[in-house]
């Protein structure tokens, strides 16, 4: 469970993937993508409390070691101004 707001009104970009294999290099391990758009377009922009959207989502996954990552890809061009994005209470929760 997580909780993700953006700062103007562009699409998310957020993506949350999860690995198996990860190990330190980022570019050799296998990611599966959980979501592709965490906050979804029509949801309202900004950073007070409201407009924070919760993207929860359960996953059957079997192994000892799971590594998440989140990709934010910028919605304009490079040196245009870009969204600001904040992610906070990133929870993970597992039965053993």
């Amino acid at each position: 469970m997580l909780s993700a707001a953006w700062n103007k009104a562009q699409s998310s970009n957020i993506a949350l993937y999860y690995s198996l294999n990860y190990d330190g290099d980022q570019e050799g391990a296998e990611w599966v993508l959980v979501e592709e758009k965490i906050i979804p377009d029509g949801h309202p922009y900004g950073f007070k409390s409201a407009a924070y959207y919760l993207f929860s989502e359960k996953l059957k996954v079997t192994a000892p070691k799971v590594h998440f990552a989140i990709r934010y890809m910028p919605h304009n061009e490079v040196g245009e101004a870009q969204n600001e994005i904040r992610i906070r209470r990133f929870k993970v929760i597992g039965k053993k």
